[in-house]
């Protein structure tokens, strides 16, 4: 983890549905709270089981998702029939990041269809960042046909009532 981080992102969504699991992740890249860079996606597609996100600094993102696709290289090489699970990746970056700290998000378990789960992650995206004007977000799925990586999806922000809040 980065002791003076420059570019930054914020939230990154993840909720487990029937079938499989679905994460959501903004765009943006910010500078100390300037909005700086609004095309920095986040979501990984590693293999047809795993899709990776981060949020924090963006050049840690950068550095992992280097990582991973070295160690992408690498298995493909030995051509062994093996494919890396998500436990596989997961055990093997416990030991690439060892002496970095990490944070885990929320848990909950919660059964919902594909469909329930893209709109819980749409109005939670919402609700994170609607208060910006121009943003867009990513959502990656995960399910037993294969990952799929949607996005950027615009937000478009809608003002109408503003001038009534005090």
């Amino acid at each position: 983890m980065s002791l003076s981080p420059m570019t930054t992102a914020t939230s990154v969504l993840g909720i487990k549905f029937n079938g499989g699991v679905m994460i959501a992740a903004d765009t943006l890249g910010s500078y100390g709270s300037l909005a700086r860079f609004r095309d920095c996606p986040r979501i990984l597609r590693v293999n047809d089981q795993i899709a990776a996100t981060a949020s924090g600094d963006y050049a840690d993102f950068q550095f992992l998702k280097s990582v991973i696709e070295q160690k992408m290289i690498t298995e493909e090489c030995l051509h062994d029939g093996f494919r890396l699970k998500p436990k596989s990746l997961y055990s093997w970056l416990t030991r690439v990041m060892y002496n970095r700290s990490a944070c885990r998000g929320h848990e909950q378990q919660l059964v919902v269809t594909p469909l329930d789960g893209y709109q819980l992650v749409r109005s939670a995206v919402l609700v994170l960042i609607f208060h910006l004007v121009d943003v867009q977000y990513q959502v990656g799925t995960v399910t037993a046909e294969g990952v799929t990586i949607e996005g950027p999806i615009k937000i478009t922000s809608d003002w109408e009532m503003a001038h009534m809040v005090k």
